[in-house]
């Protein structure tokens, strides 16, 4: 008996049932006798309780389920285990095999875990196979509360604002735990796989049981410290700016005070002189007065001298904080693009002096005459130095390799391959637009919009209205029967989102409305304890709810819109609107323009007013920055027939124009505050030489949206020797003359997105309208709102059908929807 089992054993990894029932044939014994002896052998023999029990019976694993399995692993060992047995059992099914019980799937994973591990403990596994070595001390218990106290943005904004030493000291504390803990790695190495799930880590790494999954639990982990020293130095680099931006508005703002205060002495002066010189015209007197008038007005200079002198302590501790942040100016810390910016890094590092510099190289680095003629450094000269850095690193011509925003992205660029399947801008298209021939015809669609009266909205009267939860069902009911494929695009975006290392825990029904009772309770700007239906969403929000989850939304609303009116979309309006958020919210800004606290929601909708793209950004940036984000979730959702963009100058800008054209070949109308005119012929001849380059930028930003953002912030990016930004500049004058030709008068057009921005403050009425939430959770708000009006938008529709009460008007409207029935 024990011979039989320690062969199978040996051949096969353990002994099954069947194996039991041969050998009881073969011995002539009773089978359920010999398996109750096994049993009770097992338990008393120490050789039987070596042996395995691997399953009713053997399976046939191949080289090739092995070799799929060995292969997950190396990618991703944190890859949850049903993951994998479901793919390999579902290729076996495919190939007409008889799939592997899961037990021994889990085996399998388990050795081959162990081997490619070499037996480490749990808690590094991730690490071994991504190659980082961790220090010996490294516990995971302790590198989880680290979260909290070193990589957290707490306690580092004030009422009075952004606290910049506060940043400097918790980055400098976050840097030095992750060099000690993990030797030899570069944060911005692992950014790139980290940054489009940054929003949800701490969400996922939140639902891990602290006995539980600890490869993954320590991923989650190294991730977020990754992230956050990535992004917390991006922050620290752009307060800098804006610290000098605020230092100069300043100045500017009391230049003519102090002109004004430094010409009436002269004047009292050389008045003085005068009068001297008039009643006693000696040499001497009369040789003072001629100097006074020969040094001309002075005031332009010395105001400027005067009021650098008074942001000098200002000036100081950004040069301070920009030294330690680029380990003394090292050449592996910061990079110059520019000759003159050689010069200035030359300065701060000290190979070259002041007083060696020439006159031209003086005047690049200051126009103010002054410090030009200081032959020794004085106390404001590290003030100039310190301006022009800043100018030059926020233009570009300045880099930092370990800056992700900051970094040089003419080498980003040169990196790109084009193949010969690429979306290309073509020199026939170039042609096209210098001749003024690219066809640029829409038709503009004319309608009314339902009327919002203010006095009527605000008055509930909850017997003529629709409750919104019954909006929800009717919506969520039809939204599978236009979209098949509905719940496996979202596992697959569930997927994405998690990198493999959970599993969709709900069948279609249960995620459908579960995912459409989130939407509604974001959206409206609800809390949890608003309503005790609420309470049960927030484990469900924090794992499975995301901005691809809603983006991915939006495309299956727009698609069920489509089916319902047949309406085609080549032309989309888009505005910002400005979002009041806490007022201690680290991200929260106030908004030059609205003057509100908070952010600005960048939002695109068609000329119906059916929303398509709606996401938060800072307050201080335009929507030309957000111009590629908002082009490539424009075209996932229209498809071909998007066309058009449409806005009013702070979206219509030369390079914004250049982006959209070079990323999907889309052409922006609007508003542009300047005449628009056409490139001269340098210009063009060097827009058809650099073509390639133009596709390379126009395939990097259609890949990711970000670089897109980074080029429209730049005024300079260099790259094969080429100023891309000037190419990009100068394709955007073209289409811009192109589309002035035209003649299309957009006045009205734009202004009717101020429309559907009403509509959706009236979704978010609850609460006055102010968000709560802080990064990285706005844009979920944000997004559930626009996703609101386009339900709202479907519901109208079915409701009308077989009337016209919708023809020629935007279906959007919530005057028959009750959105929140208090308890």
């Amino acid at each position: 008996m024990g011979i039989f089992t320690f062969e199978y054993q040996q051949r096969f990894g353990g002994y099954t049932g069947k194996d039991l029932d041969n050998i009881a044939r073969a011995l002539g014994f009773n089978r359920r006798t010999l398996k109750r002896n096994v049993e009770k052998w097992s338990k008393t023999d120490p050789l039987f309780a070596e042996l395995k029990y691997i399953g009713q019976r053997s399976f046939s694993v191949t080289l090739e389920d092995i070799a799929i399995v060995n292969q997950r692993l190396k990618e991703n060992i944190t890859c949850a285990k049903q993951v994998i047995v479901r793919d390999i059992n579902n290729k076996r099914i495919r190939q007409g095999e008889v799939p592997i019980p899961q037990s021994t799937l889990f085996r399998i994973i388990n050795n081959l875990s162990e081997t490619l591990t070499h037996g480490a403990p749990q808690e590094l596994h991730w690490f071994v196979t991504q190659e980082i070595e961790v220090s010996d001390t490294y516990n995971l218990v302790d590198a989880h509360a680290t979260l909290s106290n070193i990589f957290t943005y707490t306690d580092l904004k004030t009422f009075c604002g952004i606290d910049i030493n506060a940043i400097a000291l918790r980055l400098q504390e976050a840097e030095t735990y992750f060099q000690r803990t993990y030797l030899n790695i570069e944060p911005l190495k692992y950014f790139p796989n980290i940054r489009l799930r940054s929003k949800v880590i701490r969400n996922q790494l939140s639902r891990i049981k602290a006995d539980k999954s600890f490869s993954s639990h320590a991923r989650l982990i190294f991730e977020v410290q990754a992230d956050f020293i990535v992004r917390l130095k991006d922050i620290f680099i752009s307060e800098l700016i804006h610290k000098t931006g605020w230092a100069e508005r300043y100045m500017n703002d009391n230049r003519q005070k102090m002109e004004n205060k430094i010409r009436t002495q002269w004047i009292n002066e050389c008045y003085g002189m005068m009068e001297e010189a008039s009643v006693n015209p000696t040499e001497e007197n009369l040789s003072k007065l001629k100097k006074l008038i020969d040094c001309g007005k002075p005031e332009s200079a010395e105001a400027a001298l005067e009021l650098i002198k008074q942001h000098q302590k200002d000036y100081e501790k950004i040069y301070g904080h920009l030294e330690g942040l680029t380990n003394n100016f090292s050449e592996e810390e910061i990079i110059p693009h520019h000759t003159t910016a050689q010069v200035l890094l030359d300065l701060c590092r000290g190979k070259r002096q002041w007083s060696y510099l020439s006159e031209e190289e003086r005047k690049k680095l200051t126009d103010n005459r002054h410090i030009q003629n200081m032959k020794e450094p004085c106390e404001c000269l590290k003030a100039a130095i310190t301006r022009k850095l800043i100018h030059y690193i926020q233009n570009g011509k300045i880099t930092l390799p370990k800056s992700f925003l900051y970094q040089d992205i003419g080498k980003v660029i040169e990196s790109v391959e084009l193949s010969d399947t690429d979306w290309r801008v073509t020199q026939e298209d170039i042609e096209k637009l210098i001749e003024g021939t690219y066809p640029i015809n829409f038709e503009k669609e004319t309608f009314q919009t339902s009327p919002l009266d203010e006095k009527d909205e605000s008055d509930y009267q909850p017997y003529n209205k629709i409750p919104f939860q019954q909006v929800q069902n009717q919506v969520a009911g039809i939204v599978a029967d236009h979209n098949p494929a509905w719940f496996h695009s979202h596992q697959e975006i569930f997927g994405k989102m998690t990198d493999g290392m959970f599993e969709m825990e709900y069948d279609e029904l249960t995620f459908r409305t579960k995912l459409y009772d989130a939407i509604g309770f974001l959206g409206r700007n609800l809390r949890y304890s608003d309503s005790p239906s609420f309470q049960g969403l927030q484990y469900f929000i924090q794992r499975h709810l995301s901005d691809a989850t809603l983006d991915l939304e939006i495309r299956h609303l727009w698609k069920v819109y489509e089916d319902l009116t047949g309406h085609k979309t080549p032309l989309i309006i888009i505005d910002s609107m400005g979002i009041d958020s806490r007022r201690k919210g680290f991200f929260a800004k106030i908004h030059g323009r609205y003057y509100t606290l908070g952010f600005s929601d960048v939002r695109a909708v068609s000329p119906y007013l059916i929303p398509i793209f709606s996401c938060n950004c800072r307050s201080t940036d335009s929507e030309a920055m957000n111009i590629i984000e908002i082009v490539n979730h424009a075209k996932s959702v229209l498809g071909e027939q998007f066309k058009f963009c449409a806005g009013n100058a702070h979206t219509v800008s030369r390079v914004a124009a250049g982006l959209a054209f070079a990323d999907h070949k889309v052409v922006l109308l609007g508003r542009y505050p300047h005449t628009a005119s056409k490139p001269g012929k340098i210009c063009l001849s060097r827009l058809l030489k650099h073509l390639d380059l133009i596709n390379k930028v126009g395939k990097l930003v259609r890949e990711d949206s970000e670089f897109g953002r980074i080029i429209a912030s730049r005024e300079h990016i260099f790259a094969d020797g080429v100023d891309v930004r000037n190419l990009l500049r100068d394709l955007g004058k073209l289409i811009l003359w192109n589309s002035e030709q035209k003649g299309y008068d957009l006045d009205d057009l734009i202004q009717m997105v101020e429309t559907s921005n009403r509509q959706k403050r009236v979704v978010r009425i609850v609460e006055r309208g102010v968000t709560r939430v802080t990064e990285p959770n706005v844009s979920l708000v944000l997004k559930s709102a626009e996703l609101i009006l386009l339900m709202s938008a479907i519901v109208n529709i079915l409701n009308s059908k077989g009337s016209f009460k919708w023809r020629g008007m935007s279906p959007v409207s919530m005057e028959n929807i009750a959105l929140f029935v208090p308890a």
